[in-house]
């Protein structure tokens, strides 16, 4: 489901603005899921421990209800493909610089997604123990970054890209050869 969201938001935010905006729009839209995943934790355990797992699992629905109530007048309707416009995605994917595209979201994205799977076990084993402060920092980095990626990325696109990249090789490296130290993990979350 995250996987249709993700795709289908960008989609809204890239035709929503003018092309020379859409770099921004298309980087915002992401900071969602990093605020949902960074937040979810808390605010999901929050009420399972008040409450018992029926609460964790209304308080997301309770809020998704009143956004279809309310939504559809206020998300454009953009018109779908017309009839014959339809591009079978084999002969996407073989478009010059797609799968270059593809293997740097990727890499970005399961970087991002092992920061998630190994913040709790990298903060054990640096002695450090506060699993929700390094998730808190990896988020707000992530938010921040969602940011500053937003004012770049209009105008210097690769610059951007090859920053991203860099940053992600860099914080790799350092987890892998000093993870036991407390500074390193902070510091490499924010990257």
């Amino acid at each position: 489901m995250g996987g249709t969201l993700w795709a289908m938001l960008v989609g809204y935010a890239a035709r929503m603005l003018p092309a020379e905006r859409r770099g921004r729009a298309i980087a915002i839209v992401p900071a969602d899921i990093t605020l949902a995943l960074s937040l979810g934790l808390p605010a999901g355990t929050a009420p399972a421990d008040a409450l018992g797992r029926r609460a964790a699992f209304a308080a997301p629905a309770v809020p998704a209800v009143l956004l279809v109530v309310g939504i559809r007048r206020r998300v454009p309707g953009f018109a779908g493909e017309a009839p014959g416009e339809h591009v079978p995605l084999l002969r996407v994917a073989a478009l010059p610089g797609i799968g270059t595209v593809l293997s740097v979201t990727l890499t970005l994205l399961v970087g991002h997604q092992v920061m998630y799977t190994y913040g709790a076990p990298l903060a054990q084993h640096a002695g450090f123990g506060r699993t929700g402060l390094v998730l808190l920092v990896f988020g707000a980095a992530t938010v921040v970054g969602i940011r500053v990626t937003g004012v770049l990325v209009d105008r210097h696109l690769r610059r951007t890209l090859l920053g991203a990249l860099a940053l992600l090789a860099t914080a790799m490296l350092a987890l892998g050869a000093y993870a036991g130290h407390a500074a390193v993990l902070l510091v490499a979350v924010a990257l």
